[in-house]
């Protein structure tokens, strides 16, 4: 792999003046070739004000017109700091963008309760669009309290995939509720509507490691060519001290209904995304943090549909070699550890059948902002 492009989606253009800094980027191509970028403008990486903006870019990147925030916040009975949103296209032509919102009404309380670890109560929606982004519909809440009941945050995964039969799916991790004092147990599931994004039902297991003390989280499904899911995730210990390498999970069909026990990919990492080339490649972009001299943003290729990983000479997206950290300490437990983290979120979108265009966030002389590279197949 070798990047052909790359450069900056958004960032503060009066450091001196304010604090403004981007996160959470992800690239959605349109049919005439635009890129629309939806992405977090924000005061730091849990901060409550939290706001998502749209970004379109007509030139494959080298500029970008920002089109500014889509959520009408009039009618908010709380305050609200919106997260990430995520877009696919439908088969009618619509865009559908899945949101996701933390209620951060109460200042004494942060995304992730400082002494339990748990997490906000994620308030998580879609909007449709039918003039590419442009204007959206209110937004449609995702209600997941009965498949999840009231002992589990579920967290989502990804954007929302349209499914051959017209269903709609949408994987979710099972995060501890902010009160509960209890052991993490991160794992995975699908949930599908069968009413265009109604009503959500019908609990699936995609990567379930309770009986092996494994958690699998951070993953970010894909529809394959041929209409199967593939998600490669985060494995850890459950307590989140020590990890394992990325393992990657596909469904057994186009169904989604059900799914391969995960596969280990022997890539050091954490965070990460796919993206399917050409024939039997694939493509991970990951963030790599852990026992190593070269932390970064890191593509792995494979030819053998993942049969085999080439890891020898990952390339470097972003280099974060002494750009590790916002300048204090990294504490040891997770979830606080990465309250100072300095880049992550990497992203694929597949281009054609020998590129595509990856997202990230990161940070240069303290200015945490958003970049593009475009990759592709060398040789």
């Amino acid at each position: 792999m070798k990047i052909i492009d790359s450069g900056v989606i958004f960032r503060n253009p009066l450091p001196g003046h304010r604090v403004i800094n981007s996160i959470y980027p992800n690239i959605h191509i349109l049919p005439d070739g635009e890129w629309l970028c939806v992405l977090r403008i924000c005061s730091a990486l849990y901060s409550p004000d939290g706001i998502l903006e749209i970004f379109r870019s007509k030139d494959q990147g080298k500029t970008w017109d920002r089109q500014g925030p889509f959520i009408d916040r009039s009618g908010d009975s709380a305050r609200f700091s919106e997260v990430d949103g995520i877009v696919t296209g439908m088969k009618d032509g619509s865009l559908i963008m899945r949101i996701s919102r933390w209620d951060m009404t109460d200042p004494g309380k942060f995304a992730f309760n400082e002494e339990s670890g748990g997490l906000l109560p994620f308030h998580i929606a879609w909007m449709r669009s039918t003039d590419n982004g442009r204007s959206w519909s209110a937004p449609v809440e995702i209600s997941t309290k009965s498949q999840f009941g009231d002992t589990i945050e579920p967290a989502p995964m990804g954007g929302i995939i349209e499914l051959a039969d017209g269903s709609w799916f949408h994987c979710f991790e099972t995060w501890k509720t902010y009160y509960d004092d209890g052991p993490y147990n991160l794992q995975s599931f699908g949930l599908f509507s069968r009413d265009g994004g109604q009503t959500w039902s019908e609990k699936v297991e995609v990567a379930n490691g309770s009986d092996t003390d494994r958690s699998y989280s951070h993953g970010v499904p894909i529809q394959l060519k041929d209409g199967r899911l593939l998600v490669v995730y985060w494995a850890a210990e459950p307590r989140l001290q020590s990890y394992y390498d990325l393992h990657t999970v596909v469904s057994t069909d186009a169904t989604g209904q059900s799914w391969c026990d995960p596969k280990p990919t022997g890539i050091p990492a954490q965070t990460s995304c796919a993206a399917q080339l050409g024939g039997d490649r694939l493509i991970v972009i990951y963030s790599h943090r852990e026992n190593t001299d070269q932390p970064g943003i890191k593509i792995a290729a494979s030819t053998d549909f993942g049969d085999t990983w080439n890891l020898d000479e990952p390339l470097v997206v972003w280099d974060a070699y002494g750009k590790e950290a916002l300048g204090v300490a990294r504490t040891d437990t997770y979830p606080a550890s990465h309250d100072a983290i300095a880049y992550g979120a990497p992203r694929l979108t597949r281009i054609d059948v020998d590129h595509a265009v990856a997202t990230y966030w990161c940070t240069q002389g303290a200015d945490t902002h958003c970049r593009w590279a475009t990759v592709g197949w060398a040789g």
